[in-house]
């Protein structure tokens, strides 16, 4: 291998390594096969989009969790907002539910509201307690939710 003149291109190299002419890839397909296999990457993408794909996720989530704990119904929902946690109703069940289901609703609050999500238990939970207590799935949703979130 030679080196290359300082300023040229290298999509002979990318094109030899990954088998795809770097300026013809189709992003749409890239974004696919990173999220049907559960990897995190993050895109640069339009807000609206942003927000219609948090709000899909947090609809992913509270169908997880259960619609018995957040207001409205996700299935006319627009917006996440128009799905609030119930505060009450998190804290009830977090005394009988299981760490992964403790985990997503905890992660869930804190996406809406952090400031909250902090009383909902007596011990703070790390990242790595979150993501050892997810399956696989609720691990997906919150990935999503993280990657997502379209600030306040």
């Amino acid at each position: 291998m030679t080196a290359q003149e300082p300023g040229t291109q290298s999509g002979n190299l990318f094109e030899s390594l990954f088998g795809v002419n770097p300026h013809t890839v189709d992003m749409h397909a890239v974004r696919e096969f990173f999220s049907t296999r559960g990897l995190a990457l993050e895109f640069r993408i339009a807000e609206e989009e942003r927000k219609a794909l948090f709000t899909d996720a947090w609809r992913r989530g509270v169908q997880k969790v259960g619609r018995c704990f957040f207001h409205g119904d996700p299935e006319t929902a627009t917006n996440y907002k128009e799905m609030a946690p119930k505060w009450d109703a998190f804290r009830e069940a977090i005394s009988y539910a299981s760490s992964g289901e403790v985990a997503l609703m905890r992660a869930m609050y804190s996406l809406y509201c952090r400031y909250d999500a902090r009383d909902l238990l007596d011990r703070p939970m790390s990242l790595l307690d979150m993501v050892v207590d997810l399956d696989p799935d609720c691990r997906k949703i919150v990935t999503d939710m993280l990657l997502l979130h379209p600030g306040w």
